[in-house]
């Protein structure tokens, strides 16, 4: 439900037939149902108030929307098995039309999940139904710097399209947003049939569905308050309603409603929510890890050898900017850093400050910080994958700072560290450069186009055989402003039939990450959908699981 700004999105079509609805169908790839209505109440009857608030109110909701939201059953009920939401052409409040809207505040709030709604939407200028969540404790401030998720919105006088969205960033009106359009085959309407919306809400990964064709994925946001991937990390609740834009209102295009359709009724015939096991925590082995500090005293390799009874200590006061850097000898996907000092229990950081990098050197912005409150500090973040861990000390303290245990977790059971690329063999388009380059473990070798960025250029990776996998990455550091202005990643296991995109999004740096859900697939190609007066390079391409 966009606030104050109109929407533009990416235009995605996409045609075919889509599946009938099955009570119960499930998603795939381990989703577990954890939270739903069905909407199966006496006709007439209310919504579930154990499961849905109503809201009561008018004025606009930042958008001169000209509907005043009801708890009557005129403007919502169940009928037939489905909700319906009713828009009225009617005074009501100082409003000239009502309309209604429920929440599942602080009664359905969640942190990542799969949300699948079943809805058939109303038609007519000015009508305005929306899917969408918003943050349950706005952490991270106002809007939109503690985020919002657009499910799905339609404007009425356009019935084959829909929109998801999401929005962050500074206060209005620097503030940002990313979203992309689906449209129906020419001469359908989302006002026929029921349709399935879901989305899919994973740590640093959000992706937009409808009658389950994937058609948005994003992986790039931020606040200004928090690092990545906040503000969408914490809980969010559900939103249902139906608003009537008026000659204010952007989305609607600055239009006054048709009122000769209303009234109008928004169906949904199910909200059902999954959410994922909680995943099992790995601590990485440390074998040939290697520690350096700053002041150099006593035996950092101490902190990396398994035993509580061994040290390494500042030997000095903590003072700020004292250090650790660990080099792990490979790159390695991982969620979570432990500081022991067990056995100098006053010796914990009072302050610390985690970086991480791939080559040593370039270390960017902190990836956690915090405030050490006992002798074991555990400090989370959201999944990198890097070669190198920084801790930086900043508090001040007479003890000494010392840690007895380092170690690094991964959360999901998988190793941590990028597949094995032994044998491994691209191919790009253009044919310039050496495509091995990207695959060879070296940094200060490249692959490149040779030519300026264009849609259409791409890499193809044979693993040589299929290889189960979730996330890959590329690195040009080093030719810092060849990445990728788009993107969209497929997967084969011929090599030619790649179907539909299994990601895509807007590359911002040097080190792009691309997650997604599990894939099984010996092929992979990635397809640069920018343009830009740089080439595209890859220094280093690594697959994940």
């Amino acid at each position: 439900m966009k606030k104050l700004i109109s929407l533009a999105g990416v235009l995605l079509m996409i045609g075919g037939q889509f599946p009938l609805h099955s009570a119960s169908a499930a998603p795939s790839d381990n989703w577990q149902l954890v939270w739903s209505d069905e909407f199966n109440g006496a006709n007439g009857s209310a919504p579930d108030s154990a499961k849905w608030n109503l809201v009561h109110a008018g004025g606009g909701f930042g958008n001169n929307e000209l509907q005043y939201y009801t708890n009557r059953r005129d403007n919502s009920y169940l009928e037939n098995g489905s909700l319906v939401i009713e828009a009225k052409k009617e005074n009501f409040n100082n409003q000239s039309y009502t309309s209604a809207k429920l929440t599942s505040q602080n009664k359905g709030d969640w942190k990542y999940g799969r949300f699948e709604i079943r809805a058939k939407l109303p038609h007519g200028r000015g009508m305005w139904p929306a899917i969408w969540m918003m943050p349950t404790d706005s952490v991270y401030g106002g809007w939109p710097k503690s985020g919002e998720i657009d499910i799905m919105e339609n404007r009425g006088d356009q019935m084959n399209k829909v929109s998801g969205t999401i929005h962050y960033g500074n206060d209005w009106p620097n503030n940002q947003w990313s979203g992309a359009d689906y449209f129906l085959p020419a001469g359908q309407s989302f006002g026929d049939a029921y349709h399935t919306f879901a989305l899919e809400w994973e740590e640093g990964v959000i992706r937009w569905y409808v009658d389950d064709v994937l058609y948005s994925t994003k992986t790039n946001w931020f606040t200004p308050s928090a690092p990545y991937p906040a503000p969408f990390d914490q809980k969010f609740y559900m939103q249902l309603n139906l608003a009537v834009g008026g000659p204010n209102t952007p989305f609607t295009g600055k239009t006054n409603p048709d009122d000769s359709v209303l009234p109008q009724k928004f169906y949904v015939d199910y909200v059902r929510v999954y959410t994922k096991p909680a995943p099992t925590e790995t601590a990485l082995d440390r074998t040939g890890w290697t520690v350096t500090t700053s002041p150099v005293t006593g035996t950092p390799g101490n902190m990396l050898d398994g035993n509580l009874s061994t040290r390494w200590t500042t030997g000095t006061n903590m003072a700020s900017g004292q250090y650790f850097v660990v080099d792990m000898k490979a790159a390695k996907s991982f969620n979570k850093i432990v500081m022991d000092s067990t056995g100098s229990n006053n010796d914990y950081a009072r302050g610390y400050q985690v970086y991480v990098s791939n080559d040593g050197a370039n270390w960017g912005s902190a990836v956690a910080s915090g405030t050490g409150t006992g002798p074991v500090i555990s400090a989370s973040f959201g999944s990198v994958s890097a070669r190198y861990v920084k801790v930086v000390q900043t508090g001040s303290a007479s003890n000494w700072w010392s840690v007895h245990e380092f170690n690094v977790y991964t959360s999901g059971g998988g190793t941590g560290a990028a597949l094995n690329r032994t044998g491994w063999t691209a191919a790009t388009s253009p044919v310039t450069g050496t495509p091995a380059n990207m695959l060879d473990g070296d940094m200060a070798t490249r692959w490149t186009t040779g030519t300026d960025m264009v849609p259409g250029q791409y890499v193809t990776v044979d693993m040589k055989s299929s290889k189960t996998f979730n996330k890959l990455v590329l690195d040009c550091t080093g030719s810092n402003n060849d990445y990728a202005r788009g993107y969209q990643v497929f997967v084969s296991n011929d090599g030619t039939n790649w179907g539909s995109a299994v990601a895509s999004g807007t590359g911002t740096g040097p080190v792009i990450t691309v997650n997604f859900a599990a894939q099984n697939a010996r092929y992979i190609k990635v397809v640069q959908t920018g343009s830009a007066t740089y080439w595209w390079s890859i220094r280093e391409l690594n697959v994940y699981n």
